[in-house]
């Protein structure tokens, strides 16, 4: 063997410093681009950027080339390519929707129909595949604690202003649908999307850095700004994710939501509808508050309402097309308006394959993420894939918002770095020692 000369041990030790130094170039450089598109994604659920900048499109183009600037620097630090289970069935239900959907609305509809359907799906591909390799090539080298700190202010800000425009009778009208108003109390889109959003506050920081009092008045704002927006899917999605956070942690606390659900329980049946029917309550919330207590104590049936009605129309639509669905720019013809259901959604889309496909995903979202020994993302891996399937049904409008995808997208990172398989079993190649002549 060559024995090493001083010149070359050098020259080794000079070689690493600079990959040293550049990796640090990354690793800073991709903390920033990522920090930033998160807080612009997050910040982007605001009647502001609803108002005056069109939803945010304004920021499309930042928000693309962070993206890029993400996955560059990911594909840089990234040694191997690790999706795990939840993000590869993820992605292969958003491709086969993609070519099935394209495939069978292509010879049927115009180009730039196709497009203004299939378009969200491929952004949201995008920035899934980007926020994903950027999140586990910063998880690999610490945490994302600082950027998801920087994202939960953010959304409690956004939050907190629908709350106070609410108290302040501040509640700009977008628009009005057969003779009744909207009113979205600060942020934009439609009542599930805003209650959507603030769900997505108390998941985004079971993550971050917080103390027990901060915790509880985070909380509480959530509970605040799903109540202002009358969303009875966003109230459900609310105690689903609450009882997936409480079943996850100690018995005492699991005695206490037991206590906590009682007493709600009395609220809803005896004192809420007496409120509503007193004149108390907003004529909004007092609709959809008895119209759940209804549902609740079987007064009505599922069908009795709007959305059960478009769920029947939804499976006879699904139950001509089983298999391939009706493509992009089609089956919103079928039913006069969107699915609102993400089940339904994929499978007008592009057939059952899809939904199962989709339902899958979620599933081993939940099931990863039972197994991942930190007890935060355990909880903000399981929270994400109950807000999935619970929102799932009362919105088709999960990939639309960047900010729903930037948070699953973190929590398929967190599976795919943590429950990676383990290198301290393979066969570690052994080094003989240089001697220095």
């Amino acid at each position: 063997m060559t024995a090493a000369t001083p010149s070359s041990v050098a020259s080794r030790l000079s070689t690493r410093s600079l990959r040293s130094r550049s990796e640090r170039i990354y690793i800073r450089g991709l903390t920033w681009a990522l920090g930033l598109l998160g807080v612009i994604l997050v910040g982007q659920a605001n009647e502001f950027s609803a108002a005056y900048l069109g939803n945010g499109r304004i920021f499309s183009p930042v928000a693309l080339g962070l993206s890029i600037l993400v996955l560059m620097w990911a594909l840089r630090l990234l040694p191997v390519l690790r999706f795990g289970l939840p993000l590869g069935l993820l992605i292969v239900t958003l491709g086969y929707t993609l070519v099935v959907g394209a495939l069978v609305s292509a010879p049927l509809t115009s180009l730039d129909s196709l497009w203004s359907d299939a378009g969200t799906l491929v952004r949201a591909s995008v920035t899934l595949l980007s926020i994903f390799l950027g999140a586990q090539a910063l998880l690999r080298r610490g945490h994302i604690r600082t950027i998801t700190l920087a994202m939960t202010t953010v959304a409690a800000a956004v939050v907190a202003y629908q709350v106070a425009s609410f108290l302040l009778g501040y509640q700009p009208s977008i628009r009005s649908l057969e003779g009744e108003t909207f009113r979205y109390s600060g942020i934009f889109a439609n009542p599930n999307q805003a209650a959507k959003f603030c769900v997505l506050l108390l998941c985004v920081s079971l993550i971050t850095n917080l103390s027990i009092g901060t915790r509880v008045l985070l909380g509480a704002l959530v509970l605040a700004g799903v109540m202002v927006t009358f969303s009875r899917g966003g109230l459900v999605t609310l105690g689903v994710v609450a009882a997936a956070n409480t079943m996850l942690g100690p018995l005492r606390g699991r005695l206490a939501f037991f206590i906590t659900f009682i007493a709600i329980g009395i609220i809803i049946f005896f004192i809420v509808p007496t409120l509503a029917q007193s004149g108390v309550m907003p004529l909004g919330m007092a609709k959809h508050v008895m119209e759940l207590y209804n549902l609740l104590t079987g007064q009505t049936e599922i069908m009795d309402n709007s959305r059960g009605m478009l769920v029947v129309q939804a499976f006879n639509a699904i139950d001509a097309h089983p298999v391939s669905g009706y493509g992009f720019g089609r089956y919103g013809a079928v039913l006069g308006m969107g699915a609102h259901n993400m089940y339904t959604h994929f499978a007008l889309l592009a057939g059952i394959p899809a939904a199962l496909l989709y339902t899958a995903s979620i599933g081993a979202l939940v099931s990863c993420g039972l197994k991942l020994k930190d007890h935060a993302e355990r909880r903000f891996v399981v929270s994400m894939a109950a807000w999935m399937a619970v929102m799932g049904l009362s919105s088709h409008n999960l990939f639309d918002e960047k900010y729903s995808v930037l948070l699953i997208a973190i929590a398929c990172a967190i599976v795919a770095v943590r429950l990676a398989p383990s290198t301290a079993n393979r066969p570690a190649t052994v080094a003989t020692a240089t001697r220095l002549s």
